[in-house]
């Protein structure tokens, strides 16, 4: 599913917009789904998908600097297989996207950025 600008819910007055592109991506232990981390460089934004994912796996950020550890975490509840966060200002901090496809799965991140 591609991702177009707007179709994410907006957290801490985070407005993405047609600037916004892909930055990292990996796969889960299992290569039964791809985590993918967006960013906007305008609005300083940036939030993960999850794509090709059973009902239970879920997707959240990783933000440090001081390290906040989860935020913007959501579970995949329908049956399309994606699953978005919600857009996360990263001004000044490091940050990544990591997922699982379930409770007692391993967790894949992408590299900090």
């Amino acid at each position: 599913m591609p991702i177009v600008a707007g179709t994410t819910q907006a957290a801490e007055g985070c407005a993405v917009g047609a600037g916004s592109f892909k930055i990292d991506e990996v796969f889960t232990s299992s290569n039964a789904s791809k985590i993918t981390l967006w960013y906007d460089p305008n609005a300083q934004c940036a939030w993960a998908t999850l794509e090709g994912v059973p009902n239970y796996a879920q997707v959240w950020l990783d933000r440090r600097e001081p390290y906040q550890g989860m935020v913007g975490g959501v579970r995949n509840t329908n049956s399309s297989g994606y699953g978005s966060t919600d857009t996360w200002n990263m001004r000044n901090k490091s940050y990544r996207a990591c997922g699982s496809n379930g409770s007692g799965q391993p967790i894949s991140c992408t590299n900090w950025h």
